[in-house]
Parts: C-alpha cells; structure tokens; sequence
C-alpha cells in the first residue's frame, strides 16, 4: 500500500515516513503542486493531508480536489484542532499527535498488512 502524506512541514512528514514505513511504502510532500507530482507518477492508494498547509491552503481544500480527480483513493485529514465538515471530504480524520495503532486503523490495516481491507 502506497500512501501520500502531504503537509508543509518538512519535520512532521519525517516522522511519519520513519513512524509508518513498516507498514506502507511513504511518499511526501509539502506543497499542492509537488503532491499531484507524486499522484501523477505512480499509483497512490491514500492520502493524509494536514489541514494547515501554509497561507490560504487547507488539506480540505486538497482532498476535496483529489475526491473529484482520484475519487478511488482513501482520504484522511490530520489536525491538532477540530475540523468541521471533515466527513464530507474524509474518511478518517487523525488527531495529532496519534499512534501507528491509530494511523492502521483509520485505514483498516492490520500491523504488516499492507493492503486496504475494505476502507472505500
């Protein structure tokens, strides 16, 4: 299972690429423009965004776009805060900080699974 982690700080996509690369193969990136570069290049099975990607961008705003582009990839949000409306563009919304545990979860892995187990 490939999965996109897109947030704007270059710290926290670290520790999830060192936190969860047992269990999914990792892409980053920190900008809209670098993670539609990385859904172009090769088949992404979900994306977690951070909902504050930097001035006027949100992750919403991001899956939102995905949704209707890649309607067949698993969207998650990720957020210290609340964040109202999540469900409409969301599968799953992550509270930061959260756990590996937590992370399989939401996308219904088992530890060493590596594959979706009916999340769509």
């Amino acid at each position: 299972m490939r999965v996109l982690f897109l947030d704007d700080d270059p710290y926290v996509l670290q520790v999830m690429a060192r936190m969860l690369s047992r269990d999914v193969e990792v892409e980053i990136a920190t900008t809209f423009a670098e993670a539609w570069q990385r859904l172009s290049a090769a088949p992404i099975d979900a994306v977690v965004s951070d909902q504050k990607l930097g001035p006027g961008a949100t992750g919403l705003q991001f899956l939102e776009l995905l949704a209707v582009a890649h309607p067949h990839v698993v969207r998650v949000v990720m957020s210290g805060d609340d964040v109202p409306g999540w469900e409409k563009h969301a599968k799953a919304l992550l509270r930061k900080p959260f756990s590996r545990d937590v992370f399989l979860s939401a996308l219904n892995l088992r530890r060493g699974s590596r594959s979706l187990e009916a999340v769509r």
